[in-house]
């Protein structure tokens, strides 16, 4: 039997400034599932128990992504997402 889980995705519409922006190679690199041609990426957050997403934060501050680009996962984050994805 098949199990379906439930979860909740924040989108963010996000504008890039080029194949050299630092928040896209970032995604390119490291997102879960990357569709370049579409412009969609998607980062896990996970659960408060587990905190993958200050993983993905400190990964963030590593390859120097822009503060307002870290704000918005942040964000989505404490509005209760399990992911999100950056899409443009």
């Amino acid at each position: 039997m098949t199990s379906v889980v439930f979860s909740v995705l924040a989108e963010i519409e996000w504008k890039f400034e080029g194949d050299d922006d630092v928040n896209w190679i970032f995604l390119v690199q490291h997102a879960a599932f990357v569709h370049k041609e579409a412009c969609e990426f998607l980062l896990h957050v996970g659960t408060d128990k587990d905190r993958y997403w200050a993983n993905v934060e400190r990964k963030m501050r590593e390859c120097e992504c822009t503060d307002d680009f870290i704000a918005a996962y942040l964000e989505a984050k404490d509005a209760g997402a399990l992911r999100v994805m950056f899409w443009s």
